[in-house]
């Protein structure tokens, strides 16, 4: 229900946010950060999204938000879970699977290296894609998913 919610609001993608609303002091520091990420050719868009005054994640970290369970926006750790890649984040599945088996139950991740999603009943997900595409629902099968957990 979250990750429903985060599309239906036009959440963008920042580089190493975790559910924030973009504002020029957010920005500053991720570009300081994340120089690679955060270009000059980026910069009017990232601007736009703080004028919009939009809540903005990157791809994995939409997991750390959704392990809170409540439904609120937090930048906390859920269950004592530290920061993790989409990587790091898959390892931590107790079940997986090929992509071809997923089942068609609710919140489990899509993953392939590097990246994850959320199922929302084994033909769809919801991915924050990266910087052109901000928070997107996608056919599961049209996309490189490798695995499910």
């Amino acid at each position: 229900e979250f990750a429903k919610r985060a599309l239906a609001a036009g959440w963008k993608y920042w580089y190493g946010t975790v559910g924030y609303k973009a504002t020029q002091s957010l920005l500053n520091s991720k570009a300081r950060q994340y120089p690679a990420h955060y270009t000059a050719g980026r910069m009017g868009t990232y601007k736009k999204h703080i004028e919009e005054k939009r809540m903005v994640a990157d791809l994995s970290d939409d997991q750390e938000l959704l392990l809170v369970g409540n439904g609120t926006i937090s930048s906390k750790y859920a269950n004592g879970c530290p920061d993790k890649s989409a990587n790091g984040l898959f390892k931590l599945c107790k079940k997986t699977g090929p992509i071809s088996t997923i089942p068609k139950t609710p919140g489990l991740v899509v993953w392939r290296s590097g990246h994850i999603g959320i199922s929302l009943d084994g033909e769809y997900a919801i991915e924050a894609r990266g910087f052109n595409y901000g928070v997107v629902k996608t056919k599961i099968e049209n996309r490189s998913w490798e695995k499910w957990g």
